[in-house]
């Protein structure tokens, strides 16, 4: 994954949501959806809304072993979703 530093993350023009992994699963994925998307329009980043099929999608690609884990979402105009 690259990262690119831009304004989101110089100037705080972005945002970042971090998510429990209950064995590999997602606690309250749907109410960190909302709170997500709601920021995007919040904030009017010219990007589109993340979906759940996106996460898991994500999910699905990088799998690990442990009980307990976090998901870090950050998003920014420049560079969308990383």
């Amino acid at each position: 994954m690259l990262i690119e530093l831009d304004e989101g993350y110089s100037f705080g023009l972005g945002l970042f949501e971090t998510i429990l992994l209950y064995k590999g699963k997602p606690v309250f994925l749907d109410e960190h959806l909302v709170r997500i998307n709601k920021s995007i329009v919040d904030l009017g980043l010219n990007i589109d809304k993340l979906e759940r099929d996106e996460v898991f999608q994500y999910l699905n690609n990088n799998k690990n072993t442990l009980e307990y884990e976090v998901l870090k979402i950050v998003l920014s105009e420049k560079i969308g979703y990383s």
